[in-house]
């Protein structure tokens, strides 16, 4: 045999070898292995049979010990360490799996015995134990259930962490008198926990914790008739299992925040100045957030080609009254805590207003007009002083940034001015102004800073005048009230004279003159009162003229008032009216007699018109629960069609105003009941959307409206037993209103969240807030509501006089009938709207519902009782549709 052939038969020798080798010792490892499993096995049964008879140990309390692993022992068989653990609980009786705390089937004690040695190996073996022995038995059985919502099912919180993990976390603590130390225990994952307990009265408590954003659902036994912690008070009877169920999960908070209704409850108006201010809507917002009722200030939102914004206006100014544009500048003219204020801006970057200095003295400015064209001056504002009424001129700098000077002109003795006119487009206007004095008068301007008081017709001596309408610089017509008999008249002016006109002969009589439209110098409409026959009624009359002859029109219904008449040109114009029963109707006319328009249904007003076009007309009106927009193309019998409104919060339920720059631009203002709404058409259907300026109004940037201070919060939920509605806080009078609740139980249904302290005030209006677990911060997506509210518009006046009273406090007092007991607080008695300012005003967000309302001035008051609704207040059997206030004497 050579040497090739030994290496030959070696290698072919460990081929052999090795293999056999390595199936030698793998049989000898799985060898060891069963003898392993086998010495796991017997020191498991040894053990179940050892613990069978001698049961689970005791605890503090002579219980047994469940639910936690014992260690029993580390014995070494054949040079293997083994590890033995105990572990007793209770399991149900029967088949399946059914949960130990609402199953109500008899328990019994499951054994667990659990045998690990190295590496890594494991057998279990467990056993239904006899247990407990035969006997008289003396012990029941207490099952804790905590459950989320929905029950078995509920979602996982705001970080994402499931239910069957936050529930193990819940502590529950069981104590009695007869427990030697309490139970300090927490949930399996389905939120179950079972004792057995020496029969007995015992206290379960759930929670606090783990953390502080856990809480109980309120009432969460039938028994409890307030929220109360998560406390129960139990009896353990003698071989009975009893059963205890508690809603207990992490919270949620709820961010709370109140309407801004009154940021535009002064309307809207539309300079339309090329390359700046398109428009601007005006209202009032509160100084500090925190006192929603007291120091009311001026509020504006402004239109440019860019969209809307929030404008910054000068502290002093209280309420814009008027705004116009002339000159590159802007002007707001209103009043302040200390009389009148003026603001200007720039017109082409109007978002920043600027404190104008005015002329010394002044109380207050009603009206600002700016004619086209003029320079000397540009603008005329009138307004009060301590004298009286007034007016003061505005001349604007060429140069940029374009300043305002004030001067004071000489004007006639005046108790106050209603209405200035300026139909000229010169450099220097020609203006007409209207107001009351001893003996009213109606003054012009040329030229200069002198107004000079017309020369009454002959016979004619003015109490007071009611409108003027001037459609040129040489043709004016006033209505007025005189001392003669009939005392109602029109006078005319023509060139610069001014003469009475006349009326139809006998049996026509007039008694009031109203409001008057002149779409030309050649033709004139006023809206009347007056018989047309000798034996006949007092009644509505529309008037028309081409000259100084006015004649009686035929209108196609009777009606019980008529409104500001609207004309688009000559043959194009429409009258907004009351019948008879108070519906609103709207006239048109056609072949130079008034018809009846054709309105959509179930409207309640319609008080304004507004007409870009001879072919476009426009009106706010108002319906049981909305506010609406209603629209004609005219023609020969027009008919009215509501136009859609979205890209709000809710419908609105007031406008405040609506203003076109052209048949396809119009803007509304007005509010939903969560708040203040800008409305923008861009078409000529037209079709409305507030979409463009919501985030505006809604954002951290929004106005805040005025609101009543400190209202109760009321929450509901259908699973709050055994009230479905509760007062959760009534803040203090010291407290700034409530802006955030909770944690609250996390309903998969969320709540209902209304300011009220009656369960009726939530019904009527509230707001929907979701409740996910957890969410309890911005970071954990935490849910923010708005709470609905209702305005409520006052105008004190003067009992004796009629004119507007300044510096009266108004307070309301909920009438609502079976208030409730808020959880925290004290309920109201009153709440405080703000004093009313130089033109009587004040107003606020209030809760839907009946109040007392008093209004005080020194020691005299007076007391109404007032009904706020979505679209309407109501004093008596009087019902004032929103935005309009309520007047009230002092």
């Amino acid at each position: 045999m050579g040497l090739l052939e030994v290496v030959l038969s070696i290698s072919l020798l460990l081929l052999i070898i090795v293999p056999m080798s390595y199936l030698f010792t793998n049989v000898i490892g799985r060898s060891n292995a069963a003898r392993q499993s086998v010495t796991a096995i017997q020191l498991a049964d040894s053990l179940v049979e050892q613990l069978n008879y001698t049961g689970p140990p005791n605890d503090a309390n002579g219980q047994p010990e469940v639910g936690i692993s014992l260690a029993e022992g580390t014995p070494t068989v054949a040079g293997t360490k083994y590890t033995e653990t105990a572990l007793f609980s209770w399991s149900p009786a029967g088949s399946g799996t059914p949960d130990l705390c609402t199953s109500g089937l008899a328990p019994e004690l499951l054994l667990q015995v659990t045998v690990t040695w190295s590496p890594n190996h494991t057998i279990t073996d467990s056993t239904l134990l006899n247990y407990p022995p035969s006997g008289v038995i003396t012990e029941g059985f207490l099952g804790i259930q905590v459950n989320g919502d929905p029950a078995g099912s509920p979602p996982a919180d705001a970080t994402g962490i499931p239910w069957s993990n936050r529930v193990q976390h819940v502590p529950i603590q069981v104590s009695g008198t007869n427990l030697a130390s309490s139970y300090n225990v927490t949930p399996a994952s389905n939120g179950c926990k079972f004792l057995e307990l020496t029969t007995g009265t015992y206290t379960v408590q759930v929670g606090s914790g783990p953390t502080a954003s856990y809480t109980a659902n309120y009432n969460e036994q039938a028994s409890e008739t307030q929220p109360t912690s998560s406390a129960y008070t139990i009896a353990v009877n003698t071989d009975e299992i009893t059963e205890v169920v508690f809603q207990y999960d992490e919270g949620a908070n709820v961010l709370l925040q109140y309407p801004s209704t009154s940021a535009t409850d002064d309307g809207i108006s539309c300079p339309n100045v090329s390359g700046g201010l398109t428009c601007i809507a005006t209202g009032q917002t509160a100084a500090s957030p925190g006192s929603p009722n007291v120091n009311p200030l001026a509020s504006a939102l402004v239109k440019t080609s860019s969209g809307w914004s929030v404008a910054t206006l000068p502290s002093s100014l209280v309420r814009i009254e008027s705004t116009a544009c002339s000159s590159g500048a802007c002007i707001a003219v209103g009043y302040g805590a200390s009389g009148a204020v003026a603001a200007v801006a720039q017109a082409a970057s109007p978002g920043t207003w600027s404190t104008s200095t005015l002329p010394s003295g002044l109380t207050g400015l009603s009206q600002i007009v700016c004619p086209a064209s003029a320079t000397t001056p540009a603008c005329f504002a009138i307004g009060t002083n301590a004298s009286g009424g007034t007016i003061i001129s505005a001349t604007i700098s060429a140069s940029t940034p374009h300043t305002v000077t004030w001067t004071q002109d000489t004007v006639p003795a005046f108790t106050a001015l209603s209405q200035l006119s300026c139909p000229s487009s010169s450099a220097t206007p020609t203006c007409f102004a209207i107001g009351t004095a001893s003996t009213s008068k109606i003054v012009s301007f040329t030229s200069g800073t002198t107004w000079n008081a017309y020369t009454a017709p002959s016979g004619v001596t003015a109490t007071s005048f009611s409108s003027l309408a001037c459609p040129s610089t040489t043709v004016c017509y006033a209505a007025a009230t005189t001392t003669s008999s009939p005392s109602a008249a029109i006078l005319s002016m023509s060139g610069t004279t001014w003469t009475k006109d006349t009326f139809p002969a006998s049996p026509f009589s007039l008694t009031s003159a109203g409001l008057l439209a002149c779409p030309s110098a050649t033709q004139c409409y006023a809206t009347a009162t007056g018989k047309t026959t000798s034996g006949g009624s007092v009644g509505a009359l529309i008037l028309a003229t081409t000259g100084t002859a006015w004649t009686n029109m035929t209108l196609p219904n009777t009606s019980s008032s008529l409104f500001q008449p609207v004309c688009a040109s000559t043959t194009v114009c429409f009258v907004p009216a009351l019948s008879s029963s108070s519906a609103p109707v709207v006239w048109s006319i056609n072949a130079g007699a008034w018809v009846n328009d054709t309105l959509p249904s179930g409207l309640l007003s319609l008080p304004s018109v507004v007409c870009p076009s001879t072919t476009l007309c426009l009106a706010r009106a108002t319906t049981a629960s909305a506010a609406a927009i209603v629209s004609t193309t005219g023609g020969s019998a027009p008919t009215w069609t509501s136009d859609t409104i979205s890209g709000t919060t809710g419908s609105p339920v007031l406008l405040s105003g609506l203003a076109c720059t052209s048949t396809t631009a119009c803007e509304a203002a007005g509010a939903t009941e969560t708040g203040a709404v800008l409305l923008d058409d861009t078409s000529s259907t037209p079709v409305f959307s507030g979409s463009a300026s919501l985030s505006l109004l809604t954002g951290s940037s929004a106005p805040t409206g005025l609101a009543i201070d400190n209202p109760p919060i009321l929450i509901s939920n259908l699973n709050l037993q055994p009230s479905t509605t509760l007062e959760l806080v009534a803040a203090t009078v010291a407290a700034a209103p409530v802006t955030s609740i909770g944690p609250l139980f996390p309903f998969s249904s969320g709540y209902s969240v209304a300011v009220g302290e009656c369960a009726s005030e939530l019904s009527a209006a509230s707001a929907s807030a979701s409740t996910t677990p957890g969410a309890i911060s911005p970071s954990t997506s935490e849910a923010t509501v708005t709470l609905p509210l209702g305005l409520l518009p006052i105008q004190v006046v003067s009992s004796s006089t009629g004119a507007a009273v300044s510096g009266a406090t108004v307070t309301i007092a909920d009438t609502c009938s079976l208030p409730l007991t808020p959880l925290s607080g004290t309920n109201p008695t009153n709440y405080s709207l703000p004093n009313t300012t130089v033109d009587g005003l004040s107003r606020a967000d209030v809760i839907y519902g009946t109040y007392n309302v008093t209004v005080a001035l020194g020691s005299a008051n007076a007391n109404y009782a007032v009904t706020v609704s979505p679209t309407s207040v109501t004093v008596g059997s009087t019902t004032t549709y929103l935005p309009n206030p309520i007047v009230l004497a002092d």
